[in-house]
């Protein structure tokens, strides 16, 4: 952000590049709570849940391959509005967080609920129709929109500040979606 706002200084007259303290100090006290279009909640809407993971860092990565030395990553729990494509919730949590489909209800009864449906309902096709279950791709294109637009990793190596680094990257994600409507 230093070298992109010193670069951005040589073409904008009486614009002033800040340093990188200040910088962090203005980031670490931004409100980052998401925000979401209030018209959009005016009305009924059908959401998509998904998580994606997101590396913790690209630095090192011969280190850690060459020692072994595990760095991990964090995952992204994300609901959308499928119509509008605006991401409506978001939750940041480590790897150990599961979300994998099980009839046995380990955490959501509802969820299991849809996979012993899944299986008694013919197949996956007539599920996914019944339920409307192809929608899920759209999540997919804001996580890989997210991803090309802001990258596939923090650069952050406080957890908080992983945290707040994502949050800024899909609220300005939110942004670029409610500007392009």
């Amino acid at each position: 952000m230093e070298g992109f706002t010193r670069k951005l200084s040589l073409f904008v007259p009486g614009l002033r590049s800040a340093d990188y303290t200040t910088l962090f100090r203005r980031i670490r006290n931004l409100d980052l709570s998401l925000q979401v279009n209030p018209e959009l909640l005016l009305r009924d809407v059908v959401v998509a849940v998904d998580s994606t993971g997101i590396k913790v860092t690209n630095r090192g990565e011969w280190m850690r391959e060459k020692w072994r030395v595990r760095r991990g990553w964090i995952k992204v729990h994300t609901m959308i509005d499928v119509e509008t494509g605006q991401i409506l919730g978001l939750e940041v949590t480590d790897e150990s967080v599961q979300d994998d489909a099980s009839t046995r209800s380990r955490g959501s009864a509802y969820r299991a609920e849809c996979v012993r449906m899944k299986r008694n309902s013919g197949g996956y096709r007539p599920w996914a129709e019944e339920t409307g279950y192809g929608q899920r791709w759209k999540i997919e294109g804001v996580y890989s929109a997210v991803k090309r637009i802001f990258g596939e990793s923090v650069q952050s190596s406080s957890r908080e500040g992983m945290m707040r680094e994502l949050m800024m990257k899909f609220q300005c994600y939110n942004m670029l979606v409610a500007m392009s409507d």
